[in-house]
């Protein structure tokens, strides 16, 4: 079982992208994964997506659209992307689905001139 969300684990109220693993016959933790932004910073899992023995998670962090892929069991990470638009301003990936080797994932990316733009982005699933 995965859950992918925020936990906010510091002083200054910062939300740190977080996706946990849990064994299902026990609810025991099986692995877990932060990634701390900077004080006062706003980081979101939004969605995930298995495939195979890989996990893609999808959110933001520190205002960058963001894939991080784990492996199920061991929790390794095994890539990430981070899309920054050229406005750097607030990107955020919303959902993410994966099939037959090819992950899509959607959301928004705020480029200048023409604010908040529609985004898809495929990967391989490797």
């Amino acid at each position: 079982v995965f859950a992918a969300g925020y936990l906010i684990t510091d002083s200054h109220d910062s939300e740190n992208f977080a996706v946990r693993a849990y064994l299902a016959k026990t609810g025991n933790l099986l692995w877990e994964d932060q990634l701390f932004g900077s004080a006062f910073s706003y980081s979101n899992a939004n969605d995930i997506a298995v495939l195979d023995y890989n996990v893609f998670v999808v959110g933001n962090v520190e205002d960058d659209f963001t894939v991080r892929v784990y492996h199920s069991i061991e929790g390794d990470l095994l890539w990430q992307d981070q899309y920054n638009g050229t406005s750097n301003g607030y990107d955020v990936a919303n959902a993410t689905a994966a099939s037959i080797g090819r992950v899509f994932v959607v959301g928004k990316v705020s480029n200048l001139g023409k604010g908040a733009d529609f985004t898809i982005r495929a990967y391989q699933a490797r």
